[in-house]
Order: C-alpha cells, then structure tokens, then sequence
C-alpha cells in the first residue's frame, strides 16, 4: 500500500471513529433526556453505533496489513570513530590477512566482544583514504518487533538490509535480491573500496552480499554463526587475556564516565563514605593485590564490555580493594552495581541457552561432553552444540575437544530452576553416564580392552564427580550404583586402590544418605577389600563386622561377604577357616551366578594350594576354566590357567605348567591385562631358575 493510501484509510478510520463516538454520546443523552425530562424525541439506534464501529475497526486494521515502505534513515556512509584497541593487534592483523586472500571477511562474536572496533580498525588499515570507506549499521535500519513487519507474505524479508547498501554505493533501490546482489558487485569491483556492514544478527541478512569482489574488500561484524556460510573466511573475537584485560581496566582510570560536576560529586562521596581512605587509582591497587588482581582477570574480565564497567567502577569507588572485589563476586553481597554488571554478560543471549546454563551450573563440576550435555538438557546434540557455543562465546562455559565445563562467572550469573526440575536433570545425567559406563565395564572384560579403557580413561573422573554429589534423589540411586561397579572394575584392572577407596566411600555416603542398606554392605566389603590388599587385615575386618551388622542371615550381600571373610582368614594364615568360608559361599551361591560360582572356584583352588593340595585344586580350575567359557569372561580364564599352571608345578608337571602359563599370558595380553602378563611372565623365568 502507497502511503497516500493508507493515508486515505486512516481518514476514513478516523472519520468514522468520530461518528461512533458522537453517537454514543448523543445515545447517553437521550437516555438521560428521556429518564428526566422527556423531551428528546429524536434517537440514535444501537445498532447504527455497532455498525459503526465495526467499520471502523475494519479500515483500522486493513490501514495496517499493508504497512508502509521503510522510512528512510539518514545516510551513515563514513566510518565512526572507535576508540583504541586494547589486546585486538594480533585479531586486526587476521583480519587484513584473510580480507586480503578472501574479499569478504566476516569479524563474528558476541554482544560488546568489539567486533563492530575490529573490523572498523581493519577497514581503516586496509583503505587509508576515507572516501574509500564506507558502512553501513544494520542496526539503525532493522525494522522494529511490531507484529505487521514481520509477516513473511507481506515484506520482503531482506529488503531493508539491501536499501541502505545500495543507497550507500548510489545503486538504484528498487531492485530484486539477485538484481541487487549483482549490481553491488559490479560497482565494487576493481574500485578499491572496503565496505563494513556492521552489526549482522542473522545469516540470511548478509548471504546476498557475500561474495568476494576483485579490486574490493567486504567486512562483515556481528554475531552471526559463520558455519551458514560457505566460502567466506572468518575470524571470532576470543576473550581478552588476563594482562589486556588488566591494562584495560587500568586504562578506566584516564575514562571519565561523566562530566566534571559528576566527576565533582564522585570526590565529595569518597570524602563522606571514606574520609580515612587514600583516593587511590586502579593501577595502584592492581600492582599492590597483583594475585587477586590476576584471578579477576582469569574468570571475570574476560568479556571487554564487563573490564570496562568493573574498571569505572572500580575509578568511582577509590576505596575498595581488589581482593574485596573478587571475594563479592564469588561469595555473593548487596552490593547491586556489581550484580548488574555481570548481568551484562548474559544481554542478547537467547532463552534456550539462558535454561541450559541454569541447568549445568545444578550438575557437578567436571567435564561433560556434548552428548552428557544433550541427555541432562533433554534436547539434540545439535542444539546442545548450538547452545554450547553461544555459552563459550560468552566466557560462561569452558569447551575444549574432551567436552564443556562452567566457568565460575556462570554459577552467580545463571538462573533458579526448581529443585524438582534439578533432580530430574541430575537423574537423566547419571541415567546416561551409568549406561555408558555399564557398557564400557563390559569391554574391559574382553577383547575391546583398548576401547573400554581409552573411554574410562577419558570419563573417570567425571564419573567420580557424580559420585561426590551429596543428597542425590532416590531414583537416581540405582544408576549411582552401576557407575560405582564400573568405576570399581576399572580402578581394580588399573591397580588404583586410593581411587578404589574414593568410590566405596563416596557410595558408602550416598547408601546412607538415601537409606540404601545392600549398598552400604558392599560399599563397605569393597573397602575391607581394600584395605586386606594393603595388609591392613586389621581394619579390614572391621569394616567387615559393619557390613554384617547391616543384616543377618540371607542377604543379597552375604556370598560377597563370606567372601572377603574366607581371603581375609587366608591372608592372616588361616587357610582351614578361609576353605570352609568359600565353601559357605558356594553353597549358597545361585546356579545362574556362573561368574560367581567361577569366582568360588578360582578362590578355593588357590587356598588348597596354599594346603599343599594340589589335585583338588587342579580339578577346582578346570571346572572354572569352564564356567569361564560359558560366562565368556576372558579375565576368568585367564586367572583360571594362571594358578593351574602353578598347581601343575607343585605336581611335578614343569612342562604342562609352563603351557598353562603360556595360554594364561596370552588371555592376559588379548583383554590388555599387563600386571596378570607380567605374574605369568614371573612364573616361567622362576621356573627356568632365572631371576624374576
């Protein structure tokens, strides 16, 4: 719709919104008239005033679904001055490098990172000569939020973003996206200009323009995501390094944030609120706390926008300490200036991310990779990689190739969620490392030792940090447990007792705390474990009379406790006891429990060998060597024809003992297993009277 148009209609619109308004008026009148003195005759139907005003909010409306052209905004064409860069000369010099080798350069990261001051500098460096530069700010001329400028079917989505362009370079305005896209090139090519078009909030604003033109140079800055565009080069704007970020919060010290009767009243407060307080500058305290000093930098400065604000603030308020700073922003204090500059941090961030910060910083402190991070979010990976990368980009969250981590900032600056939202985000988190972890356990066992382990190797410690979580919910206990058998199994192939002891004290924590009895039990047999491989058989066996005082008679845990109890008795040399234990247990063992019925068998052979009797315990292992294969547990076998070997040497066999070391060694090798190698390795030179 022309403008004369809707002109006319709103005319009508106001015309008749006039006519209604008279009537009612006219209408009450009467009524009062009529009520009082009877004497107006004439009246206006009701149904006139309804039909009125429906007719006018008709025009009303049609006045606005064709929405007039765009006003035109005046004419920015030349560069704004940008102050000096601080910590930007190596970013500038990427920038003028792949301006030069690409034609287009697209200078991207986050709100107040000072993409607009990198790529206005590089502009200037690559073209000295203003009337060679020209710019355009997207963000004077993108049309408002109001609901009729953003029907697709009636606006040319992209059309606002071509006008002030073309009007730039003196192009005709009425032309199509490709008519445009065409045209601009032909006027930039060979004239040597550079042309910054600045503040791009999506792809589709930019996509008509950039290409690369010969004999000119195209920056683009804004936040955009460059991974939509194809064949143009990038260049995102880090975080500021500590010794930038501190000079530029020195440099606040130079920065009046107000005129002079400001700057006036600033000195008459410090006066009053600290009249026993030097007036002191910046760079005296940052040289006087240079750690605090430091660690600010590190965690909080990061983000150019945030030095600057602390850095004014800090010049406003002469009295405080660094160290008093940095223990307001980790501890939390009223006072609300702060708070409102870290708030900065999180300004243009979308919903979506907003909720995935508040979600990890209610997770434990370790690393996640993108698929833990997808699974505790409830989302795709590819929206967790998208939210991810806002967050990094905001210095909210760590990312390197192993996976995500919250910065400290992050813990202050993210929202509440409620606590029956946290508990299911932790419950999906430990439901999705308790089934990898299941997974990999397996692996361990068997063949694809190498690839079980790379990933144990990768994930233990998050899996510990799970572990350490006071208060769990209830549902998420089961999934804890199977993590805690994983890490256990892991932590025993590996050797790693003190981690074996972390884990068992962590579960014994958790059992307690959500009233887990058969938990607590075997938390408790794992650290008498533990402690009887450290010779310790004493506190082992006190750990063991907890877990019996934990129940009586048949109990999930009891074979796994007359376990322990039977190689507890063997270590302490009471060989006849620990044989009665084990024979305890294998009676009350299921058929089904093939591991554990192999397990018996492996532990009574070795006690009959330590009795001196040697044929029992041969036929002990060649029942469990089967049980092994049926079970498909290499480690078994192999444990199995380790100690048949040494039996067979206490027989007299040297020949088939040196075998049965040899097959062992090579189960051992097949799962990865270098220590049960090594013993069978041991054996053989003992055996050949060599030295170990």
């Amino acid at each position: 719709m022309s403008p004369r148009r809707r002109q006319r209609f709103g005319r009508a619109a106001g015309y008749t919104g006039y006519a209604v308004v008279s009537g009612v008026v006219l209408q009450i009148v009467r009524e009062v008239a009529a009520n009082q003195l009877n004497v107006l005759g004439a009246w206006v139907p009701w149904t006139v005033i309804i039909a009125g005003s429906v007719i006018g909010l008709v025009l009303w409306i049609l006045s606005f679904l064709w929405p007039p052209e765009p006003p035109e905004p005046p004419l920015e064409r030349w560069l704004p001055r940008v102050d000096k860069l601080i910590g930007r000369d190596s970013t500038v010099a990427t920038v003028l490098a792949r301006a030069r080798g690409h034609g287009v350069v697209v200078v991207h990261g986050p709100s107040g990172i000072g993409t607009s001051s990198v790529a206005i500098t590089a502009a200037r460096l690559l073209v000295p000569d203003v009337a060679g530069q020209l710019y355009v700010d997207l963000r004077k001329v993108r049309p408002s939020s109001v609901w009729p400028a953003r029907i697709p079917l009636l606006r040319d989505s992209t059309r606002w973003v071509r006008m002030p362009v073309l009007r730039t370079l003196g192009l005709d305005l009425r032309m199509s996206d490709e008519e445009a896209a065409q045209a601009v090139a032909d006027k930039l090519r060979g004239s040597g200009l550079v042309l910054v078009i600045d503040n791009a909030a999506e792809v589709n604003e930019v996509r008509w323009v950039a290409h690369g033109v010969d004999g000119a140079r195209i920056i683009i800055a804004g936040e955009i995501r460059t991974n939509e565009l194809t064949g143009v080069a990038d260049v995102p704007v880090q975080g500021l390094q500590p010794e930038d970020a501190l000079r530029l919060l020195r440099h606040q010290d130079a920065e009046p944030t107000g005129g002079r009767f400001k700057r006036l009243v600033d000195r008459v407060r410090h006066a009053q609120s600290h009249s026993d307080v030097r007036r002191r500058s910046i760079a005296e305290r940052v040289n006087d706390e240079r750690k605090p000093a430091r660690e600010l930098a590190e965690h909080y400065l990061q983000h150019p926008r945030v030095a600057i604000q602390f850095g004014r603030w800090l010049s406003q308020n002469p009295g405080e300490k660094i160290s008093d700073l940095l223990r307001t922003l980790e501890q939390g204090g009223p006072v609300v200036a702060l708070d409102q500059i870290m708030d900065s941090a999180l300004a243009g961030m979308s919903g979506a991310a907003r909720l995935l910060l508040a979600q990890l910083v209610t997770a434990p402190d370790v690393e996640f990779s993108d698929a833990a991070v997808a699974a505790l979010a409830k989302i795709s990976v590819e929206d967790a990689d998208l939210h991810l990368t806002e967050l990094s980009r905001r210095f909210l969250v760590h990312r390197s190739s192993s996976g995500s981590r919250v910065a400290r900032p992050a813990t202050h600056l993210a929202g509440k969620i409620p606590d029956s939202q946290a508990a299911k985000v932790h419950i999906r988190l430990v439901a999705f490392y308790a089934k990898l972890a299941d997974a990999n356990a397996v692996l361990l066992g068997g063949e694809q030792y190498a690839e079980g382990a790379r990933w144990f190797a990768a994930q233990d410690v998050t899996l510990l940090g799970l572990l350490s979580v006071p208060s769990p919910p209830k549902r998420a206990a089961s999934h804890l447990w199977q993590i805690a058998d994983a890490l256990d199994l892991w932590f025993a192939r590996e050797e790693r007792n003190r981690e074996r002891w972390d884990v068992a004290e962590a579960i014994l924590a958790r059992a307690r705390e959500v009233g887990d009895v058969t938990a607590q039990a075997v938390a408790l047999i794992r650290m008498a474990a533990i402690a009887r491989r450290d010779a310790r058989t004493g506190d082992a066996r006190k750990l063991l009379n907890e877990a019996e005082a934990l129940g009586h008679g048949r109990t999930p845990w009891r074979p796994q406790l007359n376990t322990e109890w039977a190689l507890c008795n063997a270590t302490d040399g009471d060989l006849e006891a620990a044989r009665n234990d084990v024979l305890h247990v294998r009676q009350a063992r299921p058929q089904r429990d093939l591991e554990g019925r192999m397990t018996d068998l492996i532990n009574l052979a070795g006690i009959e060998i330590g009795l001196g009797r040697h044929d029992p315990a041969v036929d002990h292992l060649h029942k469990a060597v089967r049980l092994a294969k049926q079970a498909r547990s290499i480690a078994g076998r192999a444990q199995a024809r380790e100690l048949t070997g040494v039996a067979l040497r206490g027989q007299g066999h040297t020949g088939a003992a040196e075998d049965a070391w040899i097959d062992a060694e090579s189960l051992y090798r097949s799962i990865g297993d270098d220590a049960g190698r090594a013993r069978c390795e041991r054996h053989r030179v003992l055996e050949e009277g060599g030295q170990p």
